[in-house]
């Protein structure tokens, strides 16, 4: 008897297949067909697909499916990316279609790789479902890629997982070198922004950043200006002389390998002028003892860098004391100290905030009196009066007897006596020359009247 089984049934299957395999091969073309074709289909894509970043900037790339109408429950994403340009800061940022996430996304910045799996219940059917969003950080320049590797999956949601055939699309991105920051700026003649200084000739000093090319550098009262983009100079230094007062600003920015930085600025304030001229005021107060005070008010004006103090200082003049007295710094009114010296000179000197300084001077006599006075200069004044009293005498004594009129008479007695004697000689010439013609001619000249002459003399 025969036991049949169903082992023996497929084995004898199998056996009349085979034999009848090679007739049937001959009765019919032999068709082959491609299983993935059949599979439903599903795009899995980044955005933006390009763009320009600075290195040091942080951007995001979102990552999205288009299920091309088949119902996913299940996304299994791989990322590959350039890690000498990219470097991932957070692997999954925002809103996510993964209700269930089957592994927390995960990155390896060394090997430039991500990974997000997650489940989707109840399935989704969508052209631009948010998987995740990946942010980036730019960290060198050149061109860096973001790709869906060919690992990445997707299933159905058709109780039995079925597979889907994906498609896949990166993003290319340009990396642009970042702009060098402004550069730190310093000067030795003016260390301090906020500070009024009398120097005219300030100098600056900047550093100088790894693959300087050059500096673009500006000097100008606008706090604001920015340099062209023109190399001016490559040191990274500068300076300039006899600047007029005022608030003055420094710009330089600096070109690293072509790109052009930040510009910095760094505040100059200066003020040469004095203070204007001011006049001390001088008020005598006295105690209950009689005592005088002199209590001296003063006031000045700086129009630029405005006052910043002023010094008191005071010279005992009546000892012969010159030298320069000790300042102290003091506000208006300023009280002199009590003192037995017979002269005092007050000096007052105003600063402004630049350190310039302008000065004026009072004198006062605190300790003189007329007896002092009259005990000093007894012998100078006796003399001035002895020299009085003489030349007192002397006009009177000239006038008084009337010496001037005789001294007149006499003049005129002179002059008369001098005046006859040259008629004398004059007659006497003529009567020569009348002689010697009465000789030559023979006949009589007659000589002028001498008396009538001088009678008229005499008168």
């Amino acid at each position: 008897m025969i036991k049949i089984t169903f082992k023996n049934i497929f084995l004898n299957f199998i056996i009349i297949l085979f034999a009848f395999s090679p007739l049937l091969s001959y009765g019919q073309e032999t068709i082959n067909l491609d299983g993935t074709t059949l599979l439903p289909r599903a795009e899995i894509f980044t955005t933006p697909r390009s763009g320009n970043f600075i290195v040091g900037s942080t951007f995001e790339t979102p990552i999205y499916i288009n299920t091309n109408n088949n119902n996913i429950n299940a996304i299994n994403v791989k990322i590959s990316f350039d890690s000498s340009k990219l470097s991932i800061v957070n692997p999954s940022g925002g809103k996510s279609i993964f209700g269930i996430w089957v592994e927390p996304p995960s990155y390896d910045n060394k090997k430039g790789q991500a990974s997000l799996v997650g489940i989707i219940p109840g399935g989704i059917v969508t052209s631009s479902g948010l998987i995740a969003t990946i942010s980036f950080k730019a960290i060198a320049p050149g061109e860096a890629t973001v790709t869906v590797t060919n690992y990445s999956s997707a299933n159905l949601n058709d109780g039995l997982g079925s597979d889907v055939k994906l498609s896949f699309s990166g993003s290319q991105y340009s990396i642009s070198p970042k702009a060098p920051e402004g550069v730190a700026i310093s000067s030795d003649t003016h260390p301090l922004q906020d500070h009024w200084y009398n120097n005219s000739s300030p100098i600056f000093r900047w550093n100088s950043p790894e693959g300087i090319t050059g500096y673009s550098a500006l000097f100008d009262l606008n706090p604001s200006s920015i340099p062209p983009t023109t190399i001016t100079t490559n040191t990274s230094q500068a300076s300039y002389e006899n600047i007029e007062d005022g608030v003055w600003y420094f710009h330089v920015r600096a070109n690293v390998r072509g790109v052009w930085g930040n510009t910095s600025h760094f505040q100059v304030k200066v003020d040469t002028n004095k203070p204007a001229q001011f006049d001390p005021e001088i008020n005598i107060l006295k105690d209950e003892d009689g005592t005088k005070k002199y209590l001296i008010s003063f006031l000045t004006t700086d129009p630029l860098s405005s006052i910043d103090r002023y010094e008191v200082g005071i010279i005992d003049q009546s000892a012969g004391n010159v030298a320069s007295p000790v300042f102290i710094q003091t506000e208006s009114p300023y009280l002199v100290p009590s003192t037995n010296s017979k002269s005092l000179r007050v000096m007052i000197r105003a600063f402004d905030t630049a350190d310039n300084m302008q000065e004026a001077h009072v004198d006062l006599y605190p300790g003189i009196n007329f007896v002092l006075i009259i005990k000093k200069y007894a012998p100078y004044l006796l003399g001035l009066m002895v020299l009085i009293l003489l030349l007192e005498l002397i006009i009177h004594y000239l006038f008084g007897h009337h010496v001037v009129d005789h001294m007149r008479k006499a003049y005129s007695i002179f002059k008369k006596i001098s005046l006859k004697d040259e008629i004398k000689e004059e007659i006497i010439e003529k009567n020569i020359m009348s002689d010697q013609a009465t000789t030559e001619t023979g006949d009589v000249v007659p000589l002028p009247p001498y008396e009538d002459k001088e009678n008229t003399l005499n008168k």
